[in-house]
């Protein structure tokens, strides 16, 4: 679950299915209950081919919204649901959106470095309020 600019994102040497929902961009305190519908949508459907599903998101107070939403889903019994809210640590993967960010300019080229033992850009399959369910 994260903001459109790291949509690319995934994981170096990890082998399991990575999804990813995006949030709006702005005005998300206006559109929150039509993005937990579509979560919940999304993560029920994901929810009948895992058993497991770990949701890392960056999604300011979204983020935090949905975790309480969906900490416990009558509607996937079946389903163990886990959510991590990784504030901005998500932004190092994308180098060039965190040259723009006021709080990383100390440190920059550690921060990118590291990001870059973590995290590699690959073709994004996502999830947005505008995908069919």
């Amino acid at each position: 679950m994260v903001s459109p600019h790291l949509k690319q994102v995934d994981f170096l040497d990890y082998k399991g299915s990575v999804y990813k929902f995006l949030v709006p961009p702005t005005k998300i305190n206006e559109t929150w209950k039509a993005v937990a519908a579509t979560l919940l949508g999304y993560l029920v459907r994901l929810g009948e081919r895992h058993k497991t599903i770990t949701v890392l998101g960056q999604g300011a107070t979204i983020f935090s919204l949905m975790t309480l939403l969906f900490s416990d889903v009558d509607a996937m019994p079946q389903v163990r649901l886990r959510f991590f809210d990784l504030g901005r640590v998500l932004d190092i993967a994308t180098p060039e959106f965190l040259k723009e960010q006021a709080w990383a300019q100390h440190g920059l080229d550690k921060y990118i470095a590291e990001g870059k033992k973590i995290f590699r850009m690959a073709k994004a399959d996502d999830f947005s309020l505008a995908s069919p369910l």
